[in-house]
């Protein structure tokens, strides 16, 4: 297939999956040498994740309003949200039940525990994953669903030992020479350079300083 063929295809897959709700679609040409971050990286330093976050966000809205940048990505925009699993230790003490033992039951029940290998006629490998029967993607309500054992043989509901709360975790923050920072990227759209998008982005803002494929605030 040749080049402007393959372009074509990438740009059609680029438009079929536009406005898939709730999904982040990104269809790019594969490219040989080195991996990069992206194109177009800028790299915002700073100690407080608050200023850092600022930053960030202003610069995002300055590669939205540069022509030719596709797929713009900042790990700020979106906070995650992790599950935390919080044991009462007295109570799983009182029924003689390790933490372990909760843990371990709380993490088949709703994300599934690897429990052997298994090996097809073809020497194909396969991991076993044992959880609680569901239909679809698995949900929170199993919790509601799970029971431990204890010594004594009598199976206890884990959501009388333990319960479960959200809590937002801080994007992956990177470090270099002790500072912190957060990179910024943006992939180029077809018929525009790497070049003309980078000079009319540094057009926007001063970036001083330049490192390898990103300019650094």
């Amino acid at each position: 297939m040749e080049l402007p063929e393959i372009q074509a295809f990438v740009e059609d897959l680029r438009n079929g999956f536009t406005g898939i709700r709730g999904a982040r679609i990104e269809a790019k040409q594969f490219e040989q040498g080195p991996p990069v971050e992206a194109p177009v990286a800028i790299r915002v330093f700073g100690e407080i994740l608050d200023s850092l976050r600022g930053l960030a966000g202003k610069v995002t809205q300055q590669m939205k309003l540069t022509k030719g940048t596709i797929y713009i990505s900042n790990p700020f925009e979106i906070y995650k949200t992790d599950i935390r699993v919080k044991i009462n230790k007295e109570k799983a003490a009182l029924y003689g039940i390790p933490t372990v033992e909760i843990d371990r039951t709380i993490r088949m029940g709703i994300a599934g525990l690897n429990a052997s290998v298994y090996k097809d006629a073809a020497g194909e490998d396969y991991a076993v994953n044992v959880t609680i029967a569901h239909s679809g993607n698995q949900t929170l309500d199993a919790f509601n669903h799970l029971y431990v054992s204890a010594p004594t043989g009598k199976l206890i509901p884990v959501k009388q030992l333990a319960t479960l709360e959200f809590e937002t975790s801080v994007p992956t923050i990177g470090h270099f020479d002790t500072n912190r920072y957060v990179t910024v990227t943006s992939f180029v759209k077809p018929g525009f350079s790497k070049g003309e998008v980078t000079n009319e982005l540094l057009g926007r803002h001063e970036y001083p300083q330049r490192a390898g494929n990103s300019y650094v605030i």
